[in-house]
Parts: structure tokens; sequence; C-alpha cells
């Protein structure tokens, strides 16, 4: 036999047409496991099959016939098969009787509640509707003796039926009139009548057992205790949503920060490029000159940034920083060749290291960018051996990154980088 996944304990009850704090919502919270609210709409996104009963007010859902239904109020009661063809059973006709009967035939399970509890409210009101019969071939009476399916619950003198229920064979619909009746004793009525009925769906034939009237003080007891863990359980998620609501907008004001700043080392180009990679290298504690906006002139142009280390002043790198959306250029490097000798007339030395920074294939996640001149490990090799060094701005992203989580120091980064030639390799976390 196949094994079956996800089954919630019986019954299973939908509420339609009350609110979460009503009484009788709570009510069936405490006698039946498995409960769910819902509206209209709601009932053309379940699998009705998958429950057993419908508490509703109102009764404007299209429902199946094997469902248990309690309904309060509305116009349309139910439909019924005969022998000969299907009956729809309304409350759309009007009585301004003031004599009531309590019928023979009314249900001993709910015969103290007619009396006691609906007859009591039925009187306060004219008119009250009571039931029709409206056969599928137009036909509209109604004499309920016609119908064996029917049992009233409250007649008028006339033997219109004020309330009651009607049998199927699967399921009954029971149907109150919305005049103020104690829906909690009515609602526990039916599902007491539906577990002698239909046990395997309704296993309640001892649920009193849990009511208050019939518990002992430790039960009690326990039960407070459980109450209160529940309670407890419930303000904690409560406090857990509200802060991972707040989370949820803080990281993403935190990601719109990143976004805007040191991100931008993976995802720009240009001067918006060079300006992130020169206070990238400020915040590991590089010194940086933005050699285009102070030594450049006009049809002169120069590297972008000269670095320098406090740590070993007179080590100096010169860095051309270029972003792509495809891969990075193999000019990119003759380029830097001529700013080598510029520099070397300027200063009358050659830079300490010369740097090939770059951003390429920027459209792509981080994660599958190939290195840079990936297919032109020869000549990337011939430009370290002159202490040339090519860096993708991945690798200065992660180094950052550690700085700022603290498992690599300042210090430790700058000599690590300072250090390296041809590609340079994130270094490994030191704490």
């Amino acid at each position: 036999m196949p094994e079956l996944f996800g089954h919630l304990p019986r019954p299973r009850i939908l509420i339609h047409g009350f609110t979460q704090d009503e009484e009788i919502v709570e009510h069936i919270k405490k006698i039946a496991p498995t409960v769910r609210l819902i509206d209209s709409d709601d009932i053309y996104n379940i699998r009705q099959k998958e429950w057993d009963a419908v508490v509703t007010k109102g009764g404007t859902l299209s429902l199946r016939s094997h469902l248990n239904i309690f309904q309060i109020g509305g116009d349309h009661v139910g439909t019924m098969k005969t022998s000969s063809a299907s009956v729809s059973v309304n409350a759309d006709w009007t009585t301004k009787a003031t004599h009531f009967v309590l019928p023979d035939d009314c249900p001993s399970e709910v015969r103290s509640l007619s009396r006691n509890d609906l007859l009591p409210m039925v009187q306060k009101f004219s008119p009250n509707e009571h039931w029709s019969f409206r056969s599928a071939r137009g036909g509209i009476d109604t004499n309920r003796d016609r119908y064996p399916a029917v049992t009233p619950f409250l007649t008028d003198a006339d033997d219109k039926v004020l309330a009651g229920k009607i049998s199927g064979e699967t399921s009954e619909i029971w149907w109150l009139p919305n005049v103020g009746c104690s829906l909690t004793s009515w609602v526990s009525a039916a599902f007491q009548s539906w577990s002698m009925l239909y046990p395997d769906r309704f296993p309640l034939t001892e649920e009193w057992k849990r009511r208050e009237p019939w518990l002992s003080p430790e039960e009690r007891e326990i039960r407070d205790r459980l109450q209160k863990v529940e309670t407890d359980l419930s303000e904690a998620i409560a406090k857990l949503a509200n802060e991972k609501a707040r989370l949820s907008v803080e990281l993403e004001e935190k990601a719109a920060e990143v976004d805007s700043t040191v991100r931008k080392l993976l995802t720009t180009q240009g001067d918006e490029l060079v300006d992130q990679v020169e206070q990238s290298l400020r915040e590991l504690g590089f010194l940086v000159t933005n050699a285009d906006k102070e030594i450049s002139t006009p049809g002169d142009r120069r590297e972008d940034l000269r670095v320098s280390d406090p740590d070993l002043p007179e080590w100096t790198a010169i860095a051309e920083v270029r972003g792509y959306a495809r891969g990075a250029q193999l000019n990119d490097l003759l380029r830097l060749g001529r700013f080598t000798t510029r520099y070397l007339r300027e200063t009358g030395r050659e830079p300490s290291s010369t740097w090939y920074i770059v951003n390429q294939e920027m459209a792509k996640d981080p994660d599958i960018r190939q290195a840079p001149l990936a297919s032109n490990k020869d000549e990337v090799e011939t430009f370290a051996e002159s202490g040339g060094l090519v860096i993708d701005t991945k690798g200065i992203f992660r180094t950052l990154m550690m700085k700022r989580e603290g498992s690599l120091s300042a210090s430790e980064a700058r000599s690590h980088i300072r250090k390296s030639s041809g590609y340079f390799q994130v270094q490994k976390n030191s704490r």
C-alpha cells in the first residue's frame, strides 16, 4: 500500500465567514486538531477531499458532497437527491408565526438546544426564514414531509422548517438561522453527532473528556501550563517575525550601500571603477595618487594610479585600471610598458611594480568569470619577470572583506600584494 505523507489529524475543519478572534473559532480549535480559516476565494485553492467539514456563515461556497456542513444563515441550505430528481433547499421564504413547534422527530442530541437556545432566539424575531424545496422541474413547495432526508430542529405551527439538517449518503448539512444562538454548543452537538455517524472522519466520541467541566485539577494545571507555553511560543514567533522583517530591511539598505561603494569593484568601469579601486587601496592602508587627476596634463595621459606603502617608503607601484564587459585586453600590458618608461624619465628610477587592475566579464556572476588574460599566460609570465602583477578586482574585493572581518590585517594585506607578481592570488586567512 503506498505511503501517505502530510496527512493531518482528523477532523479537519474549514471555517468560513468568521474572524480569528470570534468565540466559535476558538472553540472549534479546542475540539478539532486541524482547523483553517478561509475566505470565499480560498475554496478554489483547496483540495476539498483533504477536509472533513465546513463551518460557514452565509453559505456562499461551492462545496463537495462529502463535506459535512454547519451553516449559519444564508439563502441556500443545500441540495439533496430524491428518487426522481435533485431538490434545492433554500431558506428564502418567511413566516410571521409566533407559535412554534418542537417536532417529535427533532434529534435527541439537539432537542434541549432547540428548546432552550434556538426557540427563545427565534421568538424575538418576526418574520423568520423558513425552508422551501425547489425541484429540478421547477416546482416549489414547503412540505418537508415529502423529503425523508430533511430532519427539522424547529418548525412553525404550519410545519415550516426554521432550522434542521439534511442527511446525505456520506454527509450532513446542519442549518441554523442567524438569530444569535449559542454556536459553540451547536457546533459541539453537530461534531458529536457526526462522530457517531462517521467515526473515521470525526474521532470525537470522547471529546467531552477534554472540556472544562470534566477536567481534574491536575489536568487543568497541565492545560494552563500548556496554554502558557503556546502563548509564549506565539509571542516568540511574533517577536522573531518582527526581527526578521527589521533585519530584511536593514540587509536591503546595507546591500544598497555596498552596491554603491565597494561592490563597484565588480560592476563598473571607467572613472567610476578607478575611483573605487583608489578608495579600496586607501582602506588597505596604501598611499594612493590619482595620476590622471594630479599629474597628467591634457593630451598627455599617465597611468591611473601611483601606489606606495608606508611600511616601505622606497617602494612604489604604478597601476592601470580597466573595466570590460568581456575579457581583459592584452594591449593594456603594452600601454603599461609605455607608462613605465614615462615614470623612469620623470623620476629617474623604474617603479617597484607594475599593476594591471582589471574588472572583466562584468555581466557574469563573479564565481564563473575566467582569470584575466587566461589565454595569454606566456605574456603574463613575461610581464611578471619585470615585476608585473595582474590583479582581478575580485581579489581586491575579497582582500578588503578579509580586512574588514578581521581575518587579515591591513599591513599583512599590503605586504602580500606588494610581494606578488604574475596573477594575484588572494591570501588565505591567517587567523
